[in-house]
C-alpha cells in the first residue's frame, strides 16, 4: 500500500526477497480467463482487480499461513472469506508469472480459469446471495460481496465476529472494523453537512466502498458532470426539519453530500437505470 503506481520489481520479489535478473522481461505477456459458462461477470470484475497495483502489490506479497489458525494442534478451517482472498492471491500470482519466476519457468500465455473463486462463489451463500452456477450475474453486485467476504476474513482473523451482537461497542478502537486491506485499498468516507440558515453546519462522517454515480439524466454527459450532480446541494422540506444544535430551533436546513477522504483506488458504479 504503498503506492497506487506499478513497482513490478515489487511485485515480481519471490518469497526468498530475491528480485528478478535485470535483464528479465518485467512486463510478463497478458492473460485471459476461461469462461467456465455464463461467467462473464465473474471474469471482467477479475481482470478489473487483475491490474490494480495496489490490491496486486499487498495481496500476492501475503504468505500461504497468513490464515492459519493452530487449535490443538490442528490447523483449524478458513473462514470463507480468507479462502476468497487466498484464491485470489493464487490468481493474481499466475497472471503476473509470480509462480512462473519462483520455479525458473517461462512465463505463460494460455487463458486461466479461475475454477478456484467460481467453485467458492457457487459453492454457498455470500452474506446471503447465492451466485448459482452458469446464471448470469451482476459484475458490480460480485464485487461488493466479494470485499465484504474479504473483509470479514480480515476481522475473523483479528479475532472480531462481525456476526455476533454489539460487536463494534466491544472493539478496542473505535473504527478497528476500518483498516483491514480492503478498507484500506477501495474505503474512503463521505461527509454529510446540515447547514442551518443561522450559520451553525453539522458534519457527520461514513465509510464507504465505492460511489454510486446517476448517468441516466440526460444532462449527465461525462463523469464530471455525474460527480457535480452526486454532490448538489439539496434544501429540506418541512418534512425533513431538523434541530439545529446552534440556534436551538427546528429549521429546514441545506444538505451537502460530499468525499471527505478519497480512496486508494476508487470503485464507481455508474447507476444507469431509473426505478
Amino acid at each position: 500500500l504503498q503506492t497506487y503506481k506499478w513497482d513490478m520489481k515489487k511485485l515480481l520479489q519471490n518469497r526468498n526477497g530475491k528480485s528478478p535478473s535485470p535483464h528479465t522481461n518485467m512486463v510478463p505477456p497478458p492473460r485471459g480467463f476461461v469462461n467456465l459458462g455464463n461467467t462473464c461477470f465473474l471474469n471482467a470484475t477479475l481482470q478489473c482487480l487483475a491490474y490494480m497495483p495496489t490490491l496486486c502489490q499487498s495481496i500476492t506479497a501475503l504468505p500461504t499461513s497468513c490464515y492459519e489458525i493452530n487449535k490443538g494442534g490442528k490447523h483449524a478451517q478458513q473462514q470463507q472469506g480468507q479462502r476468497i482472498t487466498m484464491f485470489l492471491r493464487s490468481l493474481l500470482r499466475r497472471v503476473h508469472g509470480i509462480e512462473a519466476l519462483e520455479k525458473g519457468a517461462p512465463w505463460k500465455t494460455s487463458p486461466i480459469a479461475p475454477k478456484n473463486i467460481h467453485n467458492a462463489i457457487t459453492s454457498c451463500r455470500i452474506n446471503g446471495h447465492r451466485f448459482r452456477p452458469g446464471r448470469q450475474e451482476d459484475a458490480h453486485e460480485l464485487l461488493i460481496h466479494l470485499f465484504d467476504a474479504m473483509h470479514e476474513g480480515e476481522l475473523f482473523a483479528a479475532g472480531i465476529n462481525p456476526h455476533a451482537s454489539g460487536w463494534r461497542d466491544k472493539l478496542p478502537i473505535r473504527r478497528l472494523q476500518e483498516t483491514t486491506f480492503v478498507h484500506r485499498i477501495f474505503g474512503g468516507y463521505f461527509q454529510s453537512q446540515l447547514h442551518c440558515p443561522c450559520g451553525y453546519k453539522s458534519n457527520t462522517y461514513d465509510p464507504f466502498l465505492d460511489l454510486a454515480l446517476e448517468v441516466s439524466k440526460k444532462h449527465i454527459t461525462s463523469l464530471d458532470a455525474a460527480f457535480k450532480e452526486f454532490m448538489r446541494k439539496e434544501k429540506l422540506d418541512q418534512n425533513n426539519r431538523w434541530k439545529c444544535s446552534g440556534c436551538k430551533k427546528n429549521v429546514c436546513p441545506t444538505k451537502h453530500l460530499s468525499v471527505f477522504r478519497p480512496p486508494l483506488s476508487l470503485c464507481i458504479h455508474l447507476k444507469r437505470f431509473e426505478f
